[in-house]
């Protein structure tokens, strides 16, 4: 093979214009005409230093050509702006043939990638573009943001392969997350119709050698889709355990019309505050910034342990499903926080909520079905359900146990309740078991939304209260059927 070999360090400063198009480029790998094998390796330190546009390797291709190697061998440190550490350009229609080994990458500034594969399926040969393109780690990492990196991505696919899993062509990616609102495994969904494959991308052993968060992480994510769908089939658990990180982060999130799904062979043991498990939806202040259509399905085990930390959540207009287990604990930690479409279903989901000033469930305008178990368990403040408008329908029966306990709440603290409809809410919680010692209320429905009532219904369900507030409270409108229940008075 013919080689070249960069062993020094060069420093590339782009523009200052980021509404420019205009680009520089530290290496490029124009593929054309060999029959042998060009190898363009960089044993030496690229630094994309400052400016904006600058990319440090990009690979494309001028003709037909043969088998190719690009080899980064060095590091890539990039502290500009909008810019790419290795890169895939579009000059002509043949596919790049090539063997590419990402090795270190080391990725802050903003609004930069480690590593993008861009979509070009609606170009002449785009559909099939990098079907003849093996990508490596090759035993280096990709480390996000853990130098003041913010809103950077370790790794962007918008296209891969064009039939079966796009990333088939790819293994022994090693990401480590770290910095403000960054994103490890990004699927890009800068994609057109034409040439575009909408198969699954399972991230699994093969094409994982590593992925876990920095100690600086704060408000950030290890796998993000914002179209089709990203499977994560990888267990943190013993010395990959998720802990001693900063708070807001998330395991997986599912924006725009994306879809993330957490396997039933996986286990996530997380201790953080403030974290959240699996979200859709981005959670905009502003309604007319919200997207819709994001769904995050967890079939495995998730177990956080954090004040503040919930276990998953969904904006207006987003899904989130759980046929797995899910537990959370710590003060203020909360189950389940849906404004969109929450599902637990299958043959034996399971969700358990427990500490301080915790909520169970809680429910905005939007639609909560229940099946299988939860345990909800808090004290001082707790709160079992709240439905603030929407609907929450369980056929547990009385596999659905709420306990709000608040001996020992603090002067001026909130009390804690059991079950609360408001602004119209319907909650159907039959053969529930609900006990509350010293809180406000046992159930209540209170208010309406328009002409509509909030209701309970909780047949054949068993109430224990001990307090100096009410067992069963309705107001404004409110109603509550306990016909065939049970309600005890200490």
């Amino acid at each position: 093979p013919r080689t070249y070999d960069f062993q020094g360090t060069v420093d590339l400063i782009g523009h200052n214009n980021p509404g420019s198009g205009n680009v520089l480029v530290g290496f490029e790998h124009q593929l054309l005409s060999n029959t042998g094998t060009s190898v363009l390796k960089n044993s030496g330190t690229i630094n994309l230093k400052g400016g904006n546009n600058v990319i440090g390797i990009i690979i494309d291709t001028e003709g037909g050509h043969g088998q190719n190697q690009t080899i980064n061998a060095g590091t890539i440190n990039i502290t500009s702006q909008n810019s790419v550490g290795i890169d895939y350009g579009y000059y002509a229609s043949n596919a790049p043939k090539t063997d590419l080994t990402l090795g270190n990458i080391n990725v802050d500034g903003t609004n930069n990638y480690g590593f993008r594969m861009r979509y070009y399926g609606d170009k002449s040969g785009g559909p099939t573009y990098y079907d003849s393109t093996n990508i490596t780690g090759g035993g280096g990492t990709i480390k996000v943001g853990l130098n003041g990196g913010t809103k950077v991505i370790g790794v962007s696919i918008a296209q891969g392969a064009s039939s079966g899993d796009p990333l088939s062509k790819i293994t022994n990616l090693n990401i480590e997350v770290g910095g403000k609102n960054n994103i490890g495994f990004y699927r890009n969904p800068d994609s057109k119709a034409a040439g575009h494959n909408a198969t699954d991308m399972t991230l699994n052993s093969t094409r994982l050698s590593g992925l876990k968060f920095h100690s600086s992480a704060e408000a950030s994510v290890l796998v993000r889709s914002d179209k089709d769908e990203v499977i994560l089939d990888r267990s943190f658990t013993g010395t990959d355990a998720i802990s001693g990180i900063g708070e807001k982060n998330s395991l997986m999130q599912a924006g725009g019309t994306g879809t993330v799904t957490y396997t039933a062979a996986s286990t996530a043991n997380i201790t953080a505050k403030e974290f959240y498990g699996m979200t859709a939806g981005n959670f905009a202040a502003n309604a007319k910034d919200k997207t819709t259509g994001a769904t995050a399905t967890n079939h495995g085990k998730l177990e956080i342990d954090g004040d503040g930390s919930v276990a998953m959540a969904a904006d207006t207009g987003n899904t989130i499903n759980n046929d797995g287990q899910l537990k959370v604990t710590g003060k203020g930690a909360t189950g389940i926080y849906n404004l969109g479409t929450f599902t637990q279903s299958g043959a034996a989901p399971k969700l358990e909520v427990d500490g301080e000033k915790s909520l169970g469930l809680y429910n905005k305008k939007g639609t909560m079905t229940l099946a299988g178990t939860a345990t909800i368990t808090g004290t001082k403040g707790s709160i079992g359900i709240f439905s603030n408008g929407g609907s929450i329908t369980s056929s547990m029966g009385n596999n659905l146990t709420i306990s709000s306990d608040d001996t020992g709440i603090g002067k001026g603290d909130t009390p804690g309740l059991g079950v609360y409809s408001a602004k119209g809410a319907n909650v159907s919680i039959d053969g529930a078991q609900i006990n509350v010692k010293g809180g406000s209320v046992g159930i209540a429905a209170v208010g309406k939304d328009g002409a509509t009532g909030s209701t309970i219904h909780a047949h054949n369900s068993t109430l224990t209260y001990e307090g100096k507030g009410y067992a069963i409270y309705t107001a404004d409108g409110g109603t509550i059927d306990i016909t065939s229940s049970t309600v005890n008075l200490a």
